[in-house]
Order: structure tokens, then C-alpha cells, then sequence
């Protein structure tokens, strides 16, 4: 077989840098070994950990924090709001006891602002997500669906066009 040697080097990437260097790291994983395992999917796993975290405790077998993953940020976030914790198994979500306000940068995780927006949706407080100029450009403009979808839970949301304005309530509306 001919084996064909190439390097490819972004151009203007002023987003999503996790993703390369995620996609970076594959690459020379993938030359190097004959096996795989593939790690569980951070973008996947962030909506059922949200639910989690606002209603009762669900346990992600194999599922661990990957930093290589930039919607693994769930995790910390939810690390900070105390209903997260890893055992030899993976991840255990509890229902979480206390709200705080969140301002967090989400540029490099732009797939989790939906997950981000509904959670924080339930959240007390003013919260912020920076950096979401980007999501017009996903397959639709998520960031005016997601402004939209919080009207639905009956939440305040708005932007500037680069932060995420979020007003939560633990009072539920859903």
C-alpha cells in the first residue's frame, strides 16, 4: 500500500482551537497504534448530565473528563456547582443543591451553549456566555434559537452578539 505524508495547517482559526488540537492529537494516535478505543462523546453526554443535574442522580459509565474535549467544560462547570463527581466507573450526576451566577467564556465549546442555556435557564442569577459570535454560523443561527428557546421556558435571554445574556430561575417553568 502507498503510504502518503501530508501536514495540514489552519488559517485564521479564531475558534473552536480545542477541536484541532483534539483532532491533532487522533491523528497521531491513529498512526501510531492498530487499536482504538474511542472516548465517550462530551457533546452527547452534556444534555442527559444537564437533566441530571436538575432532577435526579444518573451515573455515565466510561464516560471521564477529556481535555482533549472542549465540551468536557460541562464538567467543571458542573464540579463548581458540587453535583458532579468521577469514581473508577465514570461520572455520577447528582441534583444540584446550590446556584451560583456563571460568567464563562464558550468560544472553544460552541456546541454546548444549547445545553449551557437550558441549564442556566434554571439556575438563579444573571449569567453570561462570551464569545458566542460564532454560533450564527452552525448549521442554522443557533444563537437566535437559543434566545428563542429560553423565551419557551420563560426566561430571559439576549445578546449583543458576542455574550449570551441569560437571566435563571430554579422556580420551574417547564
Amino acid at each position: 500500500s502507498i503510504v502518503t505524508h501530508s501536514r495540514v495547517r489552519p488559517l485564521n482559526l479564531t475558534s473552536s482551537q480545542s477541536y484541532w488540537e483534539m483532532t491533532e492529537k487522533l491523528v497521531t494516535e491513529f498512526s501510531r497504534f492498530t487499536s482504538y478505543s474511542i472516548p465517550r462523546d462530551w457533546s452527547s453526554a452534556s444534555y442527559p448530565m444537564a437533566f441530571a443535574s436538575l432532577n435526579q442522580k444518573i451515573e455515565f459509565p466510561g464516560l471521564f473528563p477529556d481535555p482533549y474535549q472542549a465540551d468536557s467544560k460541562f464538567f467543571d462547570l458542573l464540579k463548581s456547582f458540587g453535583c458532579v463527581e468521577t469514581d473508577k466507573n465514570g461520572i455520577v450526576v447528582k441534583k444540584l443543591q446550590n446556584h451560583q451566577t456563571v460568567k464563562m467564556d464558550v468560544s472553544d465549546c460552541l456546541d454546548l451553549v444549547p445545553t449551557l442555556a437550558y441549564f442556566l435557564s434554571h439556575v438563579d442569577g444573571k449569567h453570561e456566555l462570551q464569545g458566542v459570535e460564532n454560533l450564527v454560523h452552525k448549521e442554522s443561527d443557533r444563537l437566535s434559537e437559543v434566545i428563542k428557546l429560553a423565551g419557551h421556558f420563560g426566561r430571559q435571554a439576549s445578546t449583543d452578539g458576542k455574550t449570551l445574556f441569560l437571566e435563571g430561575s430554579s422556580l420551574r417553568k417547564d
